[in-house]
């Protein structure tokens, strides 16, 4: 589960996202299963800027003028999204990476694609080309 919180800054909304298992002790509330394939390949739309701080990144969305703030662990899930062959293959790269149970690896995953999706900032790979086409 993502907690995420808005600030506008000199007329840009910025959103901070951050994986809840990281930050709260103990046991977390069982998610749904993730609704997108596991073979399905995301990637960064023309229209997203990235850029990486001390581990944690500022993504900009130019179309919609909003910044997005990683923390360190969602960097990581960012970078497995996007650089991976599938979002399986993500999943299977982070749970190599970090000490977690395979079901809460799982709900952060499904959290954080759905809030990138949603906000313009990850897209099924080949949207591009469907959209010009």
């Amino acid at each position: 589960m993502l907690e995420s919180r808005n600030q506008v800054v000199h007329g840009l909304t910025i959103v901070t996202c951050a994986t809840i298992s990281e930050l709260l002790p103990g046991p977390q509330p069982k998610g749904r299963t993730m609704a997108t394939p596991s073979n399905m390949k995301l990637s960064v739309p023309s229209h997203v800027l990235i850029q990486e701080l001390d581990g944690e990144s500022v993504l900009l969305n130019v179309n919609a003028e909003r910044y997005f703030g990683l923390n360190e662990v969602g960097t990581q899930m960012w970078k497995a999204l996007t650089t991976c062959e599938s979002i399986g293959g993500a999943r299977s790269h982070l749970s190599r990476q970090y000490d977690v149970d395979d079901e809460t690896l799982w709900r952060d995953m499904e959290g954080l694609i759905e809030k990138l999706l949603r906000h313009g900032l990850l897209q099924r790979a080949g949207a591009d080309a469907e959209q010009v086409a």
